[in-house]
């Protein structure tokens, strides 16, 4: 759970992948707009438009109880999500 995930590579690309894999959508990274203590990214192409806030505060899955640094929101072609994240080490 939650059926999605984001990742953001810096300079690179955004990857949406919703819906329990049935929807992918990779944007090139914008650049990142600072917005009362959070982060957001912004991009859209001729088929979709992807908006991620990255709030800088604690995170607790609901299913897990696993604690993370952000809470994210993402909102793609008018469809919102919502969830944890946390910045990763690049491999």
């Amino acid at each position: 759970e939650p059926g999605w995930v984001l990742e953001i590579q810096a300079e690179r690309n955004m990857l949406m992948v919703a819906d329990y894999g049935s929807r992918r959508v990779l944007l090139p990274t914008p650049e990142v707009e600072l917005l009362d203590g959070r982060e957001r990214y912004s991009a859209s192409d001729e088929r979709h438009s992807l908006v991620v806030d990255i709030e800088l505060r604690h995170c607790y899955d609901s299913m897990s109880g696993q604690a993370y640094s952000n809470r994210v929101s993402v909102e793609l072609d008018g469809r919102e999500y919502r969830g944890c994240g946390e910045a990763l080490e690049p491999l």
